[in-house]
């Protein structure tokens, strides 16, 4: 196949500029432009977690995580409760320190939002509403949520079933939210969660503890708290995450 000539080149521009209109059309190339460079993201993403090196892989991932991240931040914004923000980021920084979690770099978020809820994002981008948030009592019971996303991404289930389908049929941040946190996880990725969690908060120093009693909080309050279903409801039974944790 030949390539373009100047006069073809040409031609597709005028029709461009008919198309779009000369003050429109920079704004179209950098649309058009941000999308290439999602999808050429993703693609680099999923060669490397098949045929890279770990160190290739996150660092693809972590590509991913920050163009849907900053995409997510447009459509649930972050508080401005600066204490609420330093609680939050203060236990997350504690647990990323952790020999697990230390080969990557994990953000954390808290953002506004009708529901309670949590989830992660590729390349360690960790988001809590402050529904959630506020609704633990002390820095283990926050410990055992952070440490639960974060477990995802060190798991490398982002990689496995259909989150990676889901990730790279996004098209909208709230499409992308919906998405993952309605049919992410496999029942066996969420108890391994739960399982490297314990792990995580162990090593930071945490008291396991939190974890129990945060769980027995969510179960306890979801009847008289229509917005945390959503969360309950992508998760194992209450029963059965317990009986892991005992374990």
């Amino acid at each position: 196949m030949r390539s373009l000539g100047l006069p073809e080149v040409l031609i597709i521009l005028g029709l461009l500029v008919l198309l779009f209109g000369g003050a429109r059309l920079p704004a179209f190339f950098a649309g058009l432009g941000r999308r290439l460079g999602a999808w050429v993201n993703q693609w680099r993403w999923v060669w490397r977690s098949m045929a890279g090196t770990e160190e290739e892989e996150i660092r693809a991932e972590e590509a991913v995580g920050k163009e849907q991240a900053s995409r997510f931040l447009e459509y649930m914004p972050p508080v401005t409760d600066s204490e609420l923000i330093r609680q939050v980021r203060s236990v997350g920084e504690k647990l990323a320190r952790t020999a697990p979690a230390s080969r990557r770099t994990f953000r954390f978020h808290v953002v506004e939002a009708p529901v309670a809820n949590a989830f992660a994002l590729p390349g360690g981008y960790v988001f809590v509403t402050r529904r959630l948030a506020e609704m633990c009592e002390d820095s283990s019971e926050t410990a055992f949520l952070l440490a639960h996303e974060m477990a995802h991404v060190i798991s490398r289930h982002f990689v496995e079933n259909r989150v990676m389908e889901t990730l790279l049929g996004a098209v909208k941040a709230g499409q992308l939210l919906a998405e993952l946190v309605g049919k992410g996880y496999s029942r066996e990725q969420e108890l391994e969660a739960d399982r490297k969690a314990i792990e995580l908060m162990r090593e930071a120093g945490f008291a396991e503890e939190g974890a129990r009693r945060i769980l027995a909080k969510l179960h306890r309050l979801s009847g008289e708290t229509p917005e945390l279903l959503q969360y309950l409801s992508t998760h194992p039974r209450f029963e059965e995450r317990l009986e892991t944790l005992r374990a």
